[in-house]
């Protein structure tokens, strides 16, 4: 497997457990996606850290005002950053694209 495919399946599956594992704790803050207004389109953005690896990767998806899927894509730097940092960059990644 790639690189590349190999550290978004890894973002993917840790999203997943990390969901699984808070999913109770957060029972009373269930948040719900928000679309965007009229016309406009969403970008949400997600970003993981793979402090073992030294590697972080991040993913974005695009939707229109009623929920529907326009584009998405993801990808990875060998850069050692915090959760924080991930974030941002992944915010900045998505800006520009």
């Amino acid at each position: 497997m790639a690189e590349k495919e190999y550290y978004t399946l890894q973002t993917w599956k840790c999203a997943q457990n990390r969901q699984q594992s808070s999913s109770s704790a957060r029972r009373s803050q269930v948040e719900h996606w928000q679309p965007p207004p009229t016309m406009f389109v969403k970008c949400n953005i997600d970003a993981a850290v793979f402090a073992p690896e030294q590697k972080a990767s991040m993913g974005a998806c695009l939707r229109n005002e009623k929920g529907e899927f326009i584009e998405a894509f993801s990808c990875y730097t060998s850069v050692v950053l915090t959760p924080a940092e991930a974030e941002a960059w992944g915010l900045l990644q998505g800006l520009e694209w």
